[in-house]
């Protein structure tokens, strides 16, 4: 499968890499005029994990409401288009081309150079701009952090913060304080944070930064045992009913993705940290199994598709998954192409006791259930096998 898009971007950009500075790029959209958006348009969504779930399922509840919806998101599973929708349609490859060969030559004349994820982004304020669709809310999730990350540029007037964990720590900081410290770095006074954090640390913390800094806050609670899908799925909730008054759909989305794979049907989740593992698997362990959108309750093969990650990491997640051993019967570590996989030599020197193999090479039977985690990537690399996603 071709993406031309893609392809286009890792020529006259690169690949993804971290800026520890906005101010060019704040300088790109001022001069530009990109910042008009209204505020009361925008939301952003920040977080560890979940950010995908949330700003998917709010996007389809206002749409669902009536509402028209612009929704910049990453990363992508299988074409980079999939990053700019509206009303849950993405944008064209052909439009998609057309505004990066627009934008590109804007900042080649202007000698600024901008980073894989910052062009994205002001490649989308410029469909968003240019745009003769109606629209009454843009949804923003961040990619990395919040303070130093691209979508702080356009000012929300509601922020939606999912989770605190431990992930991204060479950038965000090695304490859960300090990552929230990033992530709260997005936030501009008057702003409303919407947030169900658990640990009663890190509300007070919240508290303290939200109060210094002006911000209005709107704490979400959540049963008892709840699961981490249910309480996403509350926030969204919470928006939708208490901020915009409006009616919640029952949500349709599940935390499995199935997917056809060499002619069988198997299971996806995008878990590629420990918290995102610890959530799925509580999940798949506890009596609302039935909410992974399937009735599996063993699986006989798990496949484990990681970036690359620390050692420490990487261990620390196949021994979570290896306390479940009612829940699955192999675990295999997938090496799949892509430049921020874990490559095949990583893994044999990290994983001593399991089997590590290639993508192309994984065989399993017809009747066996399978589930896949780990990066969103991998999905490329399916479809690329002659797959069907």
């Amino acid at each position: 499968m071709t993406d031309a898009p893609l392809d286009w971007l890792e020529k006259h950009i690169g690949f993804e890499v971290f800026k520890s500075s906005l101010d060019q790029l704040k300088d790109v959209i001022q001069n530009w005029e990109l910042d008009k958006i209204p505020k009361e348009k925008v939301i952003s969504i920040v977080g560890t994990n979940g950010k995908g779930q949330v700003t998917h399922e709010l996007a389809r509840q206002l749409k669902s409401n009536g509402f028209n919806v612009f929704t910049f998101t990453s990363p992508h599973q299988i074409k980079l288009s999939e990053r700019f929708q509206f009303n849950g349609q993405p944008i064209g490859d052909e439009e998609m081309l057309s505004l990066f060969e627009t934008v590109h030559k804007k900042l080649s004349q202007e000698e600024a150079r901008l980073s894989f994820f910052e062009f994205l982004y002001v490649v989308f304020l410029q469909w968003v701009t240019e745009s003769d669709k109606e629209f009454d809310y843009v949804l923003f999730e961040a990619g990395l952090g919040g303070r130093l990350d691209a979508t702080k540029c356009i000012e929300a007037h509601l922020v939606i913060l999912t989770s605190i964990g431990r992930d991204h720590m060479s950038i965000l900081g090695h304490s859960l304080k300090q990552i929230l410290l990033e992530k709260l770095g997005i936030l501009y006074p008057g702003n409303l944070l919407v947030y169900n954090l658990q640990l009663k640390s890190l509300k007070k913390i919240l508290y303290e930064y939200t109060s210094t800094h002006l911000v209005k806050t709107a704490f979400v609670p959540s049963d008892i045992g709840s699961d981490f899908y249910n309480r996403n799925n509350n926030l969204v909730r919470y928006v939708v009913t208490k901020e915009f008054g409006k009616n919640y759909f029952e949500s349709e989305q599940s935390p499995l993705r199935e997917i056809s794979w060499r002619n069988k049907n198997i299971y996806f989740n995008s878990a590629h940290n420990l918290d995102g593992v610890r959530n799925l698997f509580q999940l798949l362990n506890g009596n609302s199994y039935n909410r992974s959108g399937t009735n599996i309750k063993y699986w006989d093969m798990i496949l484990l598709a990681f970036s690359n990650r620390s050692t420490e990491e990487l261990k620390s997640m196949v021994k979570l998954i290896e306390s479940y051993p009612c829940l699955y019967n192999k675990i295999k570590v997938v090496i799949f192409d892509h430049p921020r996989a874990l490559s095949f030599l990583q893994a044999k020197d990290v994983f001593k006791n399991i089997e590590v193999e290639k993508l192309e090479s994984i065989q399993f039977a017809q009747k066996e259930n399978v589930l896949l985690l780990g990066s969103n990537y991998i999905i490329k690399s399916l479809a690329s096998l002659s797959s069907t996603v």
